[in-house]
């Protein structure tokens, strides 16, 4: 703990506040120790590496001690668990429109525009272990703050409050090329209990789609997964999924199954800010 470091290390200063510290003071002495701690796991991974497991135990230890997710500790996580803590389910009861949202920190959420410019009312749900939970309920018209028709995307606000272990680091989507591996997640076609439908493909073409880039997969993409995630295999986020065909039983002859580069989105969001 903070005081039997400061009381080992016989820190000048900081053992008056382990004495007679209040409680605005103890914040102070929790900064501090929290600054000790991130550099001395910081130099670890200097050493070691960060994909070494001593530096991602100590990093994962120091993330849920402090509630935030300070130390990147994505390798040891699972695709799978990235995908759920980074991904919404939107569902509209009256129309049976359903589709997948990407958590986006301190922008909001964001879908594809042609999932929800009918101005439906859609339910924001999250999967915590293993149970779906209400977050909120969006409208574009009432709370989108970007929208963007040829690029396909709508950003939504949601509470601040919201946050996950480990959000998803943002990845360099403007040198994709044919071949390069990528993973897509969503939500196809869900039904309460379904896991996320997760696959690793091979970008197969770079074409023009309802006016905007799109990169095709190998993989196919079913109505559903609308709005999910696409990870390069550092698991950075690279895109969003914005075509597909009506059913994972389908067999389409469409070749837009695929995703829009994430770079179009936030470069378009940079621009209005």
């Amino acid at each position: 703990t903070a005081k039997e470091y400061a009381i080992k290390r016989q820190i000048k200063n900081r053992v008056w506040f382990v004495n007679h510290a209040d409680s605005s003071q103890k914040k102070e002495l929790i900064n501090w120790f929290r600054q000790v701690l991130i550099g001395k796991i910081s130099f670890i991974g200097q050493v070691k590496g960060k994909d070494s497991f001593t530096f991602l135990s100590f990093a994962k230890q120091f993330n849920a001690l402090f509630s935030e997710s300070y130390f990147d500790i994505s390798l040891l996580l699972s695709t799978e668990e990235l995908v759920v803590q980074n991904t919404f389910i939107l569902e509209d009861a009256n129309s049976g429109l359903q589709g997948t949202g990407i958590f986006l920190p301190d922008i909001g959420l964001l879908t594809c525009n042609h999932l929800v410019d009918q101005d439906d009312f859609f339910e924001v749900i999250y999967i915590d272990n293993d149970s779906e939970i209400t977050l909120t309920n969006v409208c574009k018209s009432m709370n989108a703050i970007y929208s963007n028709y040829d690029i396909d995307f709508s950003i939504f606000q949601i509470p601040n409050s919201y946050t996950v272990p480990n959000t998803l680091k943002i990845g360099d989507s403007t040198n994709l090329k044919m071949g390069d591996k990528v993973i897509i997640g969503g939500y196809p076609q869900h039904a309460t209990g379904n896991t996320p439908h997760i696959q690793t493909c091979e970008i197969t073409s770079i074409r023009n789609y309802h006016g905007a880039k799109l990169y095709t997969v190998s993989g196919q993409v079913v109505h559903g997964s609308s709005g999910g995630l696409v990870l390069n295999s550092n698991l950075e986020l690279i895109g969003m999924i914005k075509a597909g065909v009506s059913g994972i039983t389908s067999e389409s002859a469409s070749v837009n199954h695929g995703f829009i580069p994430i770079h179009l989105v936030l470069d378009y969001v940079i621009a209005r800010d």
